[in-house]
């Protein structure tokens, strides 16, 4: 594979009769404006090919790039440290395609630098031009913790580092927007297999094939990580010139027992991060380095002694790490705080006590000496913060963890608390300066959430995710309630973030505090008028679930139960009430036949034959995919609910469900089958 020398960015207006005598002309989209002899014909419409382009830019996670801004300073390996492994999987990629090993799995448990490897074979590759795409998978970052924007995020690379599929699957997209809705493995077969297999494999040779994904174990749950791996393997066996992966990731057990099954066969290659990689020499070398640059750089340097650290605290700090380079990397961040001296800083680290034989002894008690350090009089409001920094996900959400005074504003603080009660986390969480409002306040490293979240390791720091989720939506009605009142946002906006409330409240626990804002705030109030915006009812019904689950139990009030059943019915009504009279004589009846009430499968087929039968989507306000709901628990109670609100005729009123619904509704479908004039 060679380095590309051309730039693929721009469209070819070969075969456009505009410029049919125009040489080495090219342009990029837009607007065209005709002059004839009978004035001026302005075209406003884009062209295909930029309809295709806007809409992949839409749904890409520009952030999981390995050159992303937002990943800015991402981890990577050091001169002179890794090199046998970095070695190891160059060798791996250069070899192609005489390799058989098309699949690379680099795993390693937390904290191992995984992400650095990754990190520093993309940027190797990309200079010698064999990296094609990269993809890197981040718990915590909108975009970046699911399988939605994984393909469509390696076809905008695809389309730049091999120039030859970039018109045909932007002419796709541009003639087929709900291409990026479908399956992931749907994508890859239109998108990435099918475009490739049209390009001779002699051209293929010269263009660079090497895909990184890295942190797969950080996408979505184990059903999504099977997934993605299934339709990789799935696509090598169907391309004429087969691409190469990296993959990174914890050992988790459905990754492991995927990779391991029958579908990767010979082509599985893997490289474990143990001790046969030498890696205490590299955390010497890492930690030499940096606290050499502490030394040079530091606002303190002039009163470091010469001699520090000692050959002991170096050893000291390898052994504490158990070769975790997230110890190292934190500890660094830890003792170079500008606000502290170094000496001191290390030396708390070094007093700490660790058990070489726990896994994750050595950053557990770092974490704690942090999380320790913080007063307990504004204990409550620091685990506050970090609850938003681990459990605020979502496009519409991230937006809060955009710079310090968003975070203020959202939990009602005053300007510069975040600064005054996250002064000694620096270490642990990266804060944008001002000035780069684009960049998000970040965890630096995924072990700390998973500390958080654990309780037998975070002790009377734990997160319990229930709870927190519980405040969370507590805090973001009150959020809503007061930027709604100002009109700061606009309508489509407020419905994206429902969105994202709906999902907290289906993983919530049903406090006192949620509760009482339940009996009042009205979500779908917000929703009406924002119906194109259909993927704000994807976790309805997990929302409508929950209030039914929690209110069986007991946890919730029998008014503020009362109070949302009230608002989902008003908005059924309202949604009711937009169609055309037809509709509304037939459609509920449609929607309450027993054929909704069988398989997953079948009730899924039954909505698309409803869409196609009054050209409606109603799919979303059952299920937010394009894919039949084989594993939602709660489809089929929401279709449960919506049929009882059709034969409640105190809930449905004219809307009820009777006898001659069925008759309308056999008349509508005959008249669309039948009537030519249809």
């Amino acid at each position: 594979m060679h380095k590309l020398g051309s730039d693929p960015t721009n469209l070819s207006t070969s075969g456009m009769s505009l410029f049919a005598n125009a040489r080495n002309t090219s342009i990029s989209g837009g607007s065209f404006v005709t002059v004839s002899m009978g004035g001026v014909n302005v075209q406003q419409h884009p062209t295909t090919l930029q309809r295709g382009l806007d809409l992949l830019n839409e749904h890409i996670a520009s952030g999981a790039i390995h050159d992303s801004a937002e990943r800015y300073d991402p981890p990577k390996c050091l001169p002179r440290t890794r090199e046998a492994i970095l070695r190891k999987i160059m060798d791996w990629v250069e070899r192609c395609p005489e390799n058989k090993g098309l699949f690379l799995w680099l795993y390693g448990p937390a904290g191992a630098g995984k992400s650095a490897i990754a990190q520093t074979i993309a940027e190797r590759c990309e200079e010698l031009g064999l990296l094609a795409a990269s993809f890197f998978f981040s718990r915590t970052a909108a975009g970046r913790n699911d399988i939605s924007r994984l393909v469509s995020t390696i076809v905008y690379s695809l389309i730049r580092t091999i120039p030859e599929i970039r018109d045909h699957v932007l002419t796709l997209l541009g003639n087929d927007p709900q291409i990026l809705s479908r399956a992931a493995s749907s994508q890859m077969r239109m998108l990435v297999i099918d475009p490739l297999n049209m390009v001779s494999p002699a051209i293929l040779a010269h263009r660079p094939r090497f895909i990184i994904i890295d942190g797969l174990d950080e996408c979505g749950n184990s059903d999504s990580q099977r997934e993605i791996l299934k339709f990789l393997a799935s696509a090598n066996d169907r391309l004429n010139a087969q691409l190469l992966f990296l993959i990174a990731s914890r050992p988790e057990p459905i990754i492991r027992l995927t990779l391991n099954s029958d579908i990767f066969n010979s082509t599985m290659f893997t490289i474990a991060l143990d001790d046969s990689y030498q890696t205490d020499l590299d955390l010497h070398q890492y930690l030499q380095t940096h606290f050499q640059e502490i030394k040079a750089m530091h606002p303190m340097r002039q009163h470091i002694p010469t001699s520090w650290p000692s050959h002991e605290d170096i050893n000291t700090l390898i052994y504490k790490a158990n070769g975790q380079f997230i110890y190292a990397a934190t500890v660094v961040r830890y003792v170079q705080s500008p606000r502290h001296r170094p000496e001191d800083q290390l030396a708390s680290i070094l007093a700490l006590r660790s058990d070489k034989d726990a896994p994750f002894s050595g950053v557990d008690s770092l974490y704690l000496q942090i999380l320790s350090s913080v007063n307990k009089e504004v204990l409550d409001k620091v685990l506050e913060i970090l609850a938003c920094l681990v459990f605020i996900r979502g496009d519409g959400h991230d937006y809060i963890k955009g710079s310090a005074r968003m975070l203020e504003d959202f939990l009602c603080y005053k300007r510069g608390d975040l600064d005054i009660l996250m002064s000694n986390f620096h270490s642990l969480i990266y804060f944008p300066p001002s000035e780069k409002l684009r960049r998000p306040i970040r965890v630096h490293h995924a072990s700390f959430c998973d500390f958080l979240v654990d309780r037998g390791r975070s002790h009377e720091f734990f997160l319990d995710a229930q709870t927190r989720e519980a405040t969370l939506v507590y805090r973001w009605i009150l959020y809503m309630e007061k930027f709604h009142e100002q009109q700061k946002w606009s309508l489509a906006k407020m419905a994206q973030w429902m969105d994202m409330e709906f999902r907290h409240i289906s993983h919530s626990a049903c406090t006192p505090q949620l509760t009482d804002v339940l009996s009042y705030f009205n979500f779908f109030d917000i929703l009406k008028g924002n119906d194109q915006w259909k993927q704000s009812l994807r976790y309805v019904p997990g929302f409508i679930y929950w209030l039914y689950e929690n209110r069986s139990s007991g946890g919730l009030s029998l008014k503020a139960f009362t109070c949302q059943l009230q608002h989902f019915d008003e908005y059924i009504l309202h949604a009711l009430c937009s169609l055309s009279l037809p509709l509304q004589k037939c459609l509920p009846a449609a929607i309450s036949l027993p054929s909704f009430y069988g398989q997953g499968d079948n009730a899924f087929q039954m909505i698309l034959i409803i869409d196609s039968l009054t050209s409606l989507d109603i799919s979303p306000l059952f299920y937010g995919q394009a894919d039949p709901p084989k594993r939602d628990t709660t489809f089929l109670k929401m279709l449960q609910f919506i049929n009882e609100f059709f034969r409640d005729s105190s809930r449905s009123g004219s809307f009820c469900v009777t006898e001659s619904s069925y008759s309308n509704l056999a008349l509508y479908c005959a008249k669309v089958v039948f009537d030519p004039a249809w």
